[in-house]
C-alpha cells in the first residue's frame, strides 16, 4: 500500500494531544527515549552563542527552550496551533527573550515567516520527520537548504530502522512506534542518503535499533 501524508490529520492528532505525553512534553529532565534522543542532539549541535537555531516540529518547545540556554536566538516551527500557543506561554512566563514560535512545517518552514531572512545556521528535529514519507523527507531536506546558512548543521533525532522493526515489536511502545497511519520511519540508510545527496558530511549515531540521530555538516 503507497505511503500518503495527511497534513490535516497529523495536525488535528497534535492539537488534541494531550500535554502530558512523552512527546510534546516540555520537561527535558524526563526519563525516556526521547529525552535521551534530545539531549543527546543537542550536544551534538555544538551550540554557541553566536549561532541562531531553528526547531522543527517544536512541540511544546522543548529543545527550543534547551538551544535557547546557548545560542544567539531559536525560532520553533510547528503544524500545531494549540501546541505552539503552550510553547508561547512557557516563553512568555518565564520571560525568555530569544526565542520566537511561528507555524510552520518540514513541506513548508514558510508558512508564516520566510525564514530566509534570519542567519540560521543550525536546525534540530526531534521526533518529528518520521510522520513524513521518504518522499517527503527528502524534499524537507531541499526546503532546509533554502534557509539555512553555511557553514551548518543539521541534526534529525528519530525514530529510523537500523534493524527490521518486526524484530523488535515487544519495545515499538518504548520508542514511541505505534505502527499508525501518520508514521513512516525510514531506514538509516535511506536518511544517510538525502543529507548525502544534498552535499552533507554525515554521522549516524545509533541510540536503538530502531532509533537514532543524523548529524549532517554543509560546508
Amino acid at each position: 500500500m503507497e505511503e500518503k501524508y495527511d497534513r490535516k490529520k497529523v495536525e488535528k492528532e497534535f492539537d488534541e494531544m494531550n500535554e502530558e505525553e512523552s512527546i510534546v512534553h516540555w520537561d527535558s529532565s524526563r526519563s525516556d527515549i526521547i529525552t535521551e534522543v534530545g539531549n543527546r542532539a543537542l550536544k551534538l549541535l555544538d551550540l554557541n552563542k553566536k549561532d541562531f537555531v531553528l526547531d522543527m516540529g517544536t512541540g511544546r518547545g522543548r529543545w527550543a527552550l534547551e538551544t535557547s540556554k546557548y545560542c544567539d536566538r531559536v525560532i520553533g516551527i510547528d503544524i500545531s496551533s494549540n501546541l505552539l500557543k503552550s510553547a508561547s506561554e512557557i516563553v512568555e512566563e518565564r520571560e525568555i527573550k530569544n526565542i520566537s514560535y511561528f507555524k510552520g512545517s518540514f513541506e513548508n518552514p514558510f508558512e508564516e515567516i520566510d525564514l530566509r531572512k534570519f542567519e540560521i545556521n543550525k536546525v534540530i528535529a526531534i521526533y518529528a520527520m518520521h510522520h513524513l514519507t521518504d518522499l517527503l523527507k527528502k524534499e524537507a531536506v531541499t526546503n532546509i537548504l533554502k534557509f539555512l546558512k553555511k557553514p551548518g548543521i543539521v541534526i534529525i533525532g528519530d525514530l529510523m530502522w537500523d534493524e527490521a522493526p518486526e524484530k523488535h515489536k515487544n519495545e515499538w511502545d518504548k520508542v514511541y512506534y505505534d505502527e499508525g497511519e501518520s508514521d513512516f520511519p525510514s531506514s538509516v540508510d535511506y536518511m544517510k542518503k538525502i543529507f548525502v545527496d544534498s552535499g552533507a558530511k554525515v554521522n549516524y549515531y545509533k541510540i536503538h535499533p530502531l532509533v537514532g540521530i543524523i548529524k549532517a555538516e554543509y560546508e
